[in-house]
Formats: C-alpha cells, structure tokens, sequence
C-alpha cells in the first residue's frame, strides 16, 4: 500500500464528503495522482468512508485503488566533454562555455545526473571565482528522457575589464540514478584574459581591525588598499584570510568568520581610482577566549601590477570573561562586555559599555571564600545582575527563581537582600533555609537596591 503522500496531487493524502440528494443512489470518488518519472514497483491504496449521516449506515467501508508504475527504469552511460571551453571572457556581459554530455549504449529508459562548476583543473592558470560567473558557482542537473543522447550545459561567464591571469573551472558530473553509469566525469575550461595590462602598486593596511567581537550578529573589520604610482589603467588582486600574525594572541579560525570558513575575494580598481576597502565579518560569541588574531594577505596581482605591503593583521580582542576558583581582578573593555561570575575571591571592573553581569552556580559558598566585588555597575547604563542560572532553592526538582526581600531578615530558602555597608552594597542569596547566605554579591555604587537591579 502506498503511504506516501507524494503519489497524490498535492502531496496530500485526499480526503472529502460524499454527498446525496434524496433518491440518488450513486456518487463517484475522483481521486487525483500525481505522475512522476522514477521508476517503481506498483502501488496500492485504500478509500475509505467512515462518520455517515444521521440515519444512514456503511455496509462496506473501504475500496482500494492501484498505481500502476508506467515509468521504465533509468539506463545509458553519461560522459561530458568541452565544446567551447576556451575562450576569451569578453569585457561586459556574459560569455557563454558550453559542454555536451552524450548519452551511450542503452537509451531505452530515462536518465539524469548534476552538474557542478569548480575553480581550477588546468596548471599555469588561476581557479575561478564565484565573481567570475555573477557572484556564484553555477550547478544544474540534465535530464534524458527515453531514447534521448544528446544534451548541451551552458556556464556563462562574466565578462569584465580587470587584467588578470588566465583562469580556469572544472564542471564535474554526479548524482545520477541506479541504471545510469557516468563515462568521463570532468571536464576543464579555460577563460582567457583578453584585457590590457594594469598598472600601478597596490599596499594593504588596517583601517579598523583591532576590534572587540561583540555578542551577537557580526562585527566589520575593515583594511584599506591604497592603490599607487600610474592610475590611467585598472588594477586587481586576489586577498584571503588566514589565522594568526599578531604575538600574544591565538589564531583565529575558519568558525570565527560569518560565512564558517576564512573569507577571500579580489579587490579591483577601475582607471584612476586609487583606494578600495576590504571589509571582513567576524563573528560575535559569549564565549570567554583569549585574543585572536588573524593576517589579510593579498596575492594574484593583475599582469603589470605590483604588490608593495602584501598583508596586515587584525585582532579580535575578547570582551566575554569568566572568573575560575581563583582569587582574581576581571578588567573588561570600554565595549559591552559578559562576565561570568563565579568561585574565589574577584574584583570585577566592568569599564564602559552595556556590560552583563551573569553568576553561575559556582558562585554559591560561604562568603569568606566565594564573593564577588562590582567595582563600578552602572544602572543609569541600565546594567542589571543577573542571577536567572542560579537555582535559589536547594534540593528542589524545580528551577526557583529568587525573591527580593529588601533589607529584611531571611525567613524562608530563596530569599535575596541587600545591606547598606556605606561605600558598599551586600547582597546575600539564601538557598537553604537555614538563615545562613549562600550568595554574596559586594556592589560599589550609590543608592538603594530594589528588584529592578536584577535579572532573576
């Protein structure tokens, strides 16, 4: 029987009321399919009434219907092979490379397969870029139908006026069906460069790349390339990203860059302009890290352009930090910064920004050994703590939230206070029961503590 919903127009198993009128004894059930061309055993289903009408009965239920399969199943060899697949790229609009794919020995049944385009195959040339075809590799599929051999690809290059070395791509055959064999799986092509030579030098510097992460979404760090010497004509380079270059940090990687992977592309300059900008995308996290650093170089230079400065770095400085067990001070930036708060003895100096204050259960124990100091919360910066992975009551399955009890005295677990100590604002969290604080929180800063000061 068939249990998918795909054989049915719609990809929905039908359904309807069968209506009659008074004296009408026969009513037909259309039931649409949905044709296909794979190749498949037969298939059945079942029609089936059920809730009737006040006062009528079924005498029988159901009916079954049977997809016969009309499709016969895939066959052929498929090989590819360039027709014209070295040409020059032309300097506006698409160039087309074409490529035939022929079908061999048994044609009596259908066939398909996918088709990719990837940069590089022939030596002495450079690979293609996804720039190189209108921003992205191009792919497809070809489909056979019966007694069909013959069937033509088409990659349509982008045609410009950059000088640059020759370059070349690969369309690659896979994906095709059981029955179906491929014959010659690649097949290289050839863009000849058909402009005049660049001039002029070309030197990368940083114009915004030390940077904090931030905590979310991307961060842009930006690099210059200064274009020098004779601008009458139009200059290129290929850049790419790597990790490291800067001492005192750790190579960042491809997972610290918003596309997964380290970026690359080509930076072009039409006749007589003379600065570009690459920009780079890094990703933000909350994860307490030690400074990354990663280095922009350039390389590829367009034919009669030289490259004078080949790279620079950039520095992805950390603004997430997390205490440990140990007595320590965590100094953030001037950026919004996360804290993660928790063991030992620490100071907190938060400096400027919209910084997060987060305590994390290992902040629970005495006070003579786990407190934590917030040399400078800001509340008129909106600053708040935040206590929601904290679990206020022990031995509970649930996860309680604390109570803010202003000043006054613990009666029961859960409970959260605040003591004027002058300079100093306590904040103790009882968990127990017992009277005793689990928590302690030391806040220098003005005022009185209300629950508005908390994320709970």
């Amino acid at each position: 029987m068939s249990d998918n919903a795909a054989d049915f127009a719609g990809s929905v198993f039908p359904t309807c009321t069968v209506s009659f009128a008074a004296g009408q004894n026969t009513r037909t059930i259309t039931i649409p399919m949905a044709g296909d061309l794979a190749f498949e055993a037969d298939e059945g289903f079942a029609v089936t009434l059920s809730n009737p009408s006040s006062g009528a009965s079924i005498d029988i239920a159901s009916a079954t219907g049977t997809i016969q399969n009309d499709d016969v199943p895939p066959t052929g060899t498929l090989p590819i092979a360039r027709l014209q697949a070295s040409r020059d790229e032309g300097n506006e609009g698409p160039t087309p490379f074409t490529f035939s794919i022929t079908r061999s020995r048994d044609t009596r049944g259908p066939a398909w397969a996918n088709w990719v385009v990837t940069g590089g195959g022939i030596p002495g040339t450079v690979g293609a870029y996804a720039s190189d075809f209108g921003g992205t590799l191009p792919s497809g599929a070809v489909t056979f139908a019966v007694g069909e051999t013959s069937k033509l690809v088409t990659v349509n290059v982008s045609g410009d006026a950059a000088v640059e070395l020759n370059e070349s791509f690969l369309v690659t055959l896979s994906g095709t069906p059981v029955g179906v064999t491929l014959g010659t799986t690649t097949a290289t092509a050839t863009i000849w460069n058909d402009a005049p030579p660049g001039t002029g030098t070309l030197a990368i510097a940083r114009s915004s790349a030390q940077k904090v992460e931030g905590q979310s979404g991307t961060t842009a760090f930006t690099y210059t390339v200064t274009r020098n010497g004779d601008l009458t004509g139009t200059a290129s380079a290929d850049w790419a990203v790597s990790g490291g270059g800067a001492t005192g940090t750790t190579p960042a990687t491809g997972a610290d860059f918003a596309t997964g992977q380290f970026p690359s592309g080509r930076v072009s300059f039409s006749a007589g302009q003379a600065i570009q900008t690459v920009t780079v995308n890094v990703t933000a996290d909350t994860v307490a890290e030690l400074n990354e650093s990663f280095t922009v170089a350039l390389s590829n230079a367009q034919a009669g352009v030289s490259v004078t400065t080949a790279s620079a770095t950039g520095v992805i400085v950390n603004d997430d930090f997390a205490s440990t067990s140990a007595n320590q001070t965590l100094t953030g930036t001037d950026a919004p910064d996360v804290f993660l708060l928790g063991g030992g003895l620490d100071s907190v100096v938060a400096k400027a920004g919209l910084d997060v204050f987060r305590f994390l259960p290992t902040a629970i124990g005495p006070a003579a050994s786990n407190a934590t100091t917030l040399q400078d919360l800001s509340r008129v910066a909106g600053e708040v703590i935040d206590l929601t992975a904290i679990d206020a009551i022990a031995n509970t399955l649930a996860d309680d939230a604390f109570s803010f009890i202003a000043t006054a005295a613990f009666t029961a677990a859960g409970q959260l206070r605040w003591q004027d100590h002058g300079t100093v604002r306590l904040i103790q969290g009882e968990m127990t029961g017992d009277g005793i604080a689990d928590l302690t929180i030391m806040v220098k800063a003005p005022g009185s503590i209300d629950s508005t000061w908390f994320a709970l």
